[in-house]
Parts: C-alpha cells; sequence; structure tokens
C-alpha cells in the first residue's frame, strides 16, 4: 500500500507551496502552534501551516534542503542576509577541542519542524516600508547584483549620506539602518536619557510598523559601553528562532542604528531529529553549524583550560531548539537544532538536529597543512 505521508513528503521537495488564505491559517495556527507564538500583521507575514506531517516522519527520497558548498560561500552569505549569518561552507569549525557527549544526554531520538523562510516582499519594498516607519525620505538605488535596494538621507557629511538604510531581498529580507553623525558621540550607558520603558515602547511600535508584530513585553533592554539596546527575536513553538530586531540609541540618547527582518513562515512538515547525544558528533563535521538564540551565549562556562594542544570537553547539556541556515540559492530556513554546552567551556554552539538525508550538506573542503618549515635566509 502506497504511503500517503511518504507520498506528500517527496512532493514538499519539489513543488513550491501555495499560499492559504486568512482563515485556514488562522484556525491552523490555533490548533498547531502554541499561545506564545509571535504573530506577524499580515497573512503574509504568518506562518502559513502549508503540509503536516504525523511525528516521527521518513526521511525524503531526496533532501529538501541542499546547503551550499564552499565554492558558493561567499556570494550566497551577502545574498543569505545583511546580519550576516553563516552558510555551510564558512560554519566549518576545526577540531580545535576534543568534545564528548555526557552520560546524562538523552540518547532518544525527538522530532521537530522544518519552517522554510520566504521573504515578505522585494528589497525595494522593504526598503520603502521601514523608511517610512522611521521617518526616512531621500533617494532609493538598487543593485540587481546582491539583490539590494538602499534609501540615502539628503543630509550629507564629506560627500556621504549621515543617515542610509539598506534592505535585502533575499535570505530574511534583512534590513539595516545606520546614522552615522550620531554613532559614537558620548556613549555614556548610564547617561542615556531614555528610560527601559520608553525604550520598549519605542521599539515595540517601530517593529510593528516594520511587520514584526510585538508588544513592549516581548523587548529585551540591554546597555552597555555604546549605549542602550531594545531587542526583540522571533519565536517559533514557543522557543527564540536565531532571527532578532534591535533598535541602539546612543550617550544622547538618539538611535543611531536599527536592524531587522522582513520574513513568512512556510511549514514544511514535521521530522525525526538525532539524540541529544549523538548530536555531539557533529560539532566539527562541516556544514552542521546552525546560528540559535543569542539567549543561549550568555552562558560563558567556570573556565577553560587553552594550555593543552587539544583540550578535552565533555558537553553536559544539549537543548532542543530552532537553528537557522543557509540553502544553496541563499534562502534561509528554520531548522531543529540542539544548542550544546558545557560546564567548563560554557555555549559552544548550536548543530543541526535533523537525522541525515532531510539537508544535503556538501563535502568539506580540503584542509591544506601549515607550512611550518623556517627559512634559513
Amino acid at each position: 500500500m502506497e504511503d500517503k505521508n511518504l507520498s506528500r513528503l517527496n512532493k514538499a521537495t519539489k513543488v513550491e507551496v501555495p499560499e492559504l488564505n486568512e482563515d485556514i491559517i488562522t484556525n491552523a495556527t490555533a490548533k498547531k502552534t502554541k499561545p506564545n507564538l509571535v504573530r506577524f500583521t499580515s497573512v503574509a507575514a504568518a506562518a502559513a501551516l502549508a503540509l503536516t506531517f504525523g511525528i516521527g516522519q521518513l526521511t525524503p527520497k531526496q533532501p529538501l534542503i541542499q546547503l551550499a558548498d564552499q565554492a558558493q560561500g561567499a556570494k550566497s552569505t551577502v545574498q543569505g542576509g545583511l546580519e550576516g549569518n553563516k552558510m555551510a561552507g564558512d560554519s566549518y569549525m576545526m577540531a580545535i577541542f576534543d568534545y564528548s557527549a555526557a552520560e546524562n544526554l538523552s540518547k532518544e531520538m525527538q522530532n521537530g519542524h522544518i519552517y522554510q523562510i520566504e521573504v515578505a516582499g522585494t528589497a525595494s519594498s522593504i526598503v520603502r516600508k521601514v523608511a517610512a516607519a522611521i521617518g526616512l525620505d531621500g533617494k532609493e538605488t538598487y543593485e540587481a547584483e546582491w539583490d539590494t535596494a538602499t534609501i540615502s538621507g539628503s543630509e550629507l557629511r564629506d560627500g556621504y549620506a549621515i543617515e542610509t538604510l539598506t534592505a535585502q531581498g533575499g535570505g530574511t529580507g534583512s534590513w539595516y539602518y545606520w546614522n552615522a553623525i550620531e554613532a559614537g558621540i558620548n556613549n555614556d550607558p548610564a547617561g542615556v536619557p531614555v528610560t527601559d520603558a520608553e525604550a520598549k515602547a519605542a521599539a515595540a511600535k517601530l517593529f510593528t510598523a516594520t511587520g514584526f508584530e510585538v508588544s513592549p513585553a516581548d523587548i529585551v533592554v540591554s546597555r552597555d559601553d555604546y549605549g542602550l539596546s531594545a531587542n526583540a527575536e522571533l519565536k517559533v513553538n514557543g522557543m527564540g528562532s536565531g532571527l532578532t530586531w534591535s533598535m541602539h540609541w546612543n550617550g544622547n540618547g538618539t538611535v543611531d542604528s536599527i536592524y531587522g527582518n522582513s520574513v513568512k513562515l512556510v511549514d514544511r512538515g514535521e521530522f525525526d531529529t538525532v539524540s541529544a547525544s549523538e548530536s555531539v558528533s557533529r560539532i566539527n563535521k562541516f556544514g552542521y553549524w546552525a546560528s540559535v538564540s543569542t539567549t543561549f551565549s550568555s552562558n560563558t562556562g567556570t573556565g577553560r583550560d587553552y594550555n593543552e594542544p587539544q583540550p578535552k570537553v565533555e558537553i553536559d547539556n544539549a537543548t532542543l531548539t530552532n537553528g537557522v541556515i543557509y540553502d544553496a540559492k541563499g534562502n534561509a530556513w528554520i531548522v531543529p537544532a540542539f544548542a550544546l554546552s558545557s560546564k567548563t567551556n560554557g555555549f559552544v554552539g548550536g548543530v543541526i538536529a535533523l537525522v541525515d538525508g532531510i539537508i544535503e550538506i556538501p563535502e568539506a573542503p580540503e584542509v591544506m597543512p601549515m607550512d611550518t618549515e623556517v627559512s634559513s635566509r
């Protein structure tokens, strides 16, 4: 008898998922997502549950995602997003540490959803929408090679625009605003004339106007030597996604930078993952790294020893979460990932959690040995 789930899964790897109407999306998300899933302001920005599969699915006959090889890495990283998330070719780490899985890590397989990230608009439409929200007027230019649109303010310094806003048409539809004249002035976090409550309210209002609907309660404020930041993260199924929005004030209380994304999510189904214990072996494997929520990086550990040529590190914590990766065409995906850490070294990084066969990972580039011969000249 034909396996209908497998048939639908294979179909998902070959055809584009159709858009759904608002009623279907509303009903589907009400049943399939947790209450604290961040919602968007329009149907285009909602998580479209286009395909649903049972728990513990088989892997497709052909990969659902094809990662970029080393030759594609440089340009694809730019196409993937202005925030600089790494492609497979860039995320390869040499085996500096000897990692092992602690006995407490689970050896049971789990499951998680794959979400295809689609850009909510074009580079031009995104840059215009964000510019309207910020209140930036100026000339728009477009670079077809990189699919980026830029609006530059009319006020100049040394022949260059003081205010610029650039949006990316690929990857996560990322955008970045920079106010050069105010950046770096009186950077005193204690003296920033903006309260946490004011920063949260302003950031929530701006992010919502650009298409990412959040409330002040969703905003996290931090202060450092450069001023004050108000940050928010897209949450999927109650977990951080690795996609962030940020608004920064300098010591004078002036907004000098803002960045964000313009995305809509398509649920491509639920898939099996390796166990937490098995995921540790992927730390030093080419192509398995994923960008996870920055909240994990706060774990700095109790101290590490760099005196040994290859210190042994025992990974004793593996949290199944969401991770962002980019495919060979620069398209972004949210996939199940493990955030790995140890008591001594703290947060190590995120690795793809999916079982092999769902993502096609290119061969690792050949690593040439360093020439250590000392010249007699």
